[in-house]
């Protein structure tokens, strides 16, 4: 059966995933283009908006000059935290609901006759 919050929790857990990983795995690669020019590469978020040829949001100059290996480990984590409190949410919904299930479905036992 499809469940729209365990998509939603699946989703932001896998791209946060990735994004950590990938936030994590550009720090080897600037490490090896600064041991090959000797100058540390400034990798900065503005660098990805100057690859897509999309225009820099206004107002945002302090997030556009974050390096972009720690703005991309950031916000996975930020994703993977949501996926998390989805879970917990979701999962003490469900508690809640088998615990009055058990209640209005639960029989009561037949008095035992005297022996």
């Amino acid at each position: 059966m499809f469940k729209r919050g365990r998509l939603i929790r699946d989703s932001f857990a896998s791209i946060g995933m990735v994004l950590a990983i990938a936030g994590i795995g550009l720090l080897p690669i600037q490490y090896l283009v600064w041991r090959k020019i000797g100058v540390w590469p400034a990798m900065q978020v503005r660098t990805v908006f100057d690859l897509m040829s999309v225009a820099a949001p206004q107002g945002v100059d302090a997030v556009l000059r974050l390096p972009l290996s720690i703005a991309m480990l950031t916000v996975g984590f930020l994703f993977v935290w949501i996926a998390v409190e989805i879970y917990e949410s979701s999962a003490a919904g469900a508690g809640s609901r088998r615990r009055s299930n058990n209640r209005t479905h639960t029989k009561r036992a037949a008095p035992l006759r005297g022996r």
